[in-house]
């Protein structure tokens, strides 16, 4: 209701009382004395600093993907060492894994049984070995995926950021466009000045 007001009363400003007029036209200088406050603020400052808080945004982005390429070949060289060391342990359990079997064959278990038992003793410890480069092996892919998703989910944002930020400036510079037409900045100040009138008279 005080919008539609305050349409209908600055299509009559010509026919208004002296002491309505007199109101309005006061608080018309107040009001244009803000409007040209918020445009220094809009040309100086406001649009720069969110336009730099958007930049900021995209070089954080870009540093992530940085990072994460540079993660990458770290991780496969130490999935690759793992990998190496695992065949070789392998190569070496299945020798044990023969000559135990050879040395067992038929009297041999009994005529073998202590170099059985150190060669039982070699399997073992390269068996827990294995396991734990087992272990090591999907740590460094887990830790690949974790990367991974994190890096996802913080992109998002970070995009997220950047287009409200982006959009946040377009309004600014529209908003300074309006601003630099002087007859839409008076319009603008006397709307403002008769519906600030309207208001106080409520």
């Amino acid at each position: 209701q005080l919008a539609r007001l305050t349409e209908t009363l600055l299509k009559k400003l010509d026919n208004l009382s002296s002491e309505l007029r007199a109101l309005i036209d006061e608080r018309a200088v107040e009001e244009r004395r803000l409007l040209a406050e918020r445009r220094t603020a809009l040309q100086e400052k406001l649009i720069s600093r969110t336009q730099a808080e958007a930049d900021a945004v995209l070089v954080q982005a870009q540093e992530q993907v940085k990072a994460l390429r540079q993660l990458n070949p770290r991780l496969n060289v130490r999935e690759e060492a793992y990998k190496a060391q695992r065949a070789e342990l392998e190569s070496k359990l299945a020798g044990l894994n023969s000559e135990i079997s050879r040395r067992s064959r038929g009297l041999g278990f009994i005529i073998h049984f202590v170099s059985i038992a150190g060669l039982d003793r070699q399997r073992h410890r390269i068996i827990g070995q294995l396991e734990a480069l087992a272990r090591n092996l999907r740590e460094v892919r887990e830790e690949w995926q974790t990367q991974q998703q994190e890096f996802r989910t913080e992109q998002e944002a970070l995009q997220g950021q950047w287009r409200e930020l982006s959009l946040r400036v377009a309004e600014l510079q529209r908003e300074l466009a309006y601003l630099d037409d002087d007859a839409q900045r008076e319009a603008l100040a006397v709307k403002r000045a008769v519906r600030g009138v309207l208001d106080n008279r409520k």
